[in-house]
């Protein structure tokens, strides 16, 4: 037996405790900055033309989610992660970078709003696309 004693109402779970921890010291997130990196990382790839709501919260919350499960500590380090592991993997990818030829459709290619759709991005940090 374990000698824990219940949590009470006004308690919360140790893991909540880190998220909110953790949440509370993570940057206000870089779009711009951001942008300008999947600009010069994939030239390939579509350019941002429009910066609207939607798009906005997706990358807001894509960057919470990543300094909450990679742990980055501040911005530098969070563009760092776009640059050199998200964005290089993205670039590598034969298929994300329409380099996939198929007779029935044409080459798809991955835009920033794509890739920083919920789904989407937990599938490229998977490495699903993987050539």
């Amino acid at each position: 037996t374990t000698n824990q004693e219940p949590l009470t109402i006004n308690q919360e779970p140790l893991t909540n405790r880190k998220t909110i921890l953790v949440e509370s010291k993570i940057p206000p997130c870089p779009h711009s900055e951001i942008i300008n990196i999947y600009h010069e990382v994939l030239p390939e790839l579509p350019r941002v033309v429009s910066w609207n709501k939607t798009r906005e919260g997706y990358l807001k919350q894509r960057w919470r989610q990543m300094f909450v499960e990679f742990e980055c500590k501040d911005t530098e380090d969070g563009l760092d992660w776009f640059r050199n592991d998200f964005f290089a993997f993205v670039k590598g990818s034969k298929f994300l970078t329409g380099k996939i030829v198929n007779k029935d459709r044409k080459p798809f290619l991955a835009d920033l709003e794509w890739m920083i759709k919920p789904t989407n991005f937990t599938k490229i940090i998977e490495r699903k696309y993987e050539n």
